[in-house]
């Protein structure tokens, strides 16, 4: 039975397009390749999602890449850049169900500590009932310590929770843990299907 259900933030719930989260900030598609293959290189956003790594620290090495036409958008973009992260199709709605019938939502999400200010004002997660993010906490998917952290924090049990992530390395993570998983593929009502189908 599943009485819980833990999603991914980024391609699960909310549409991640680096180049077009860069377009908002910069006049051309071009620009916004520059400038997206620079600040969202994993080389920072692996260590801001592990919470080592600052945004102030990101945008500093940032500028030492970048031309400066570019310096003024870094500045604010390490803090805004959440912002441009639409809902999935179907997901908002998928949501709402699951609250309304009931089923506990958590969020459990590889992205920065900046993340935290933009919680109050993201409608999508308004209705869940826990979130961990993996900045804050200095854990990461697929490590299986902050499945197990989620599970304890909450007091979940495990046989009755599933995660669903578009990441195949963080599903297995979370099999291996012992909760039900589901590899999100961006079909929002197949995945309505598949967890009422099996509640």
């Amino acid at each position: 039975m599943i009485r819980y259900v833990v999603f991914d933030y980024g391609n699960t719930l909310a549409c991640y397009n680096e180049i077009s989260i860069s377009r908002q900030y910069v006049a051309t598609d071009e620009e916004a390749k520059e400038l997206a293959e620079v600040f969202f290189d994993r080389l920072y956003c692996d260590r801001l999602d592990a919470g080592t790594l600052s945004e102030e620290e990101r945008t500093r090495l940032c500028k030492e890449r970048l031309p400066e036409k570019y310096h003024a958008f870094l500045d604010d973009m390490g803090h805004t850049w959440y912002r441009y992260l639409p809902p999935i199709p179907g997901m908002p709605e998928l949501v709402d169900r699951l609250h309304r019938e009931g089923v506990g939502l958590y969020l459990l999400s590889n992205i920065p500590c900046e993340f935290e200010k933009h919680v109050p004002r993201t409608p999508i997660l308004q209705s869940f009932d826990g979130i961990v993010l993996s900045g804050p906490i200095g854990m990461v998917k697929p490590h299986e310590d902050i499945y197990r952290y989620l599970l304890d924090t909450y007091n979940l049990p495990v046989e009755e929770c599933i995660f669903v992530d578009d990441r195949e390395e963080n599903v297995l993570a979370a099999r291996a843990v012992g909760m039900q998983a589901y590899l999100f593929d961006g079909d929002a009502a197949k995945l309505t299907d598949y967890l009422f189908a099996n509640r």
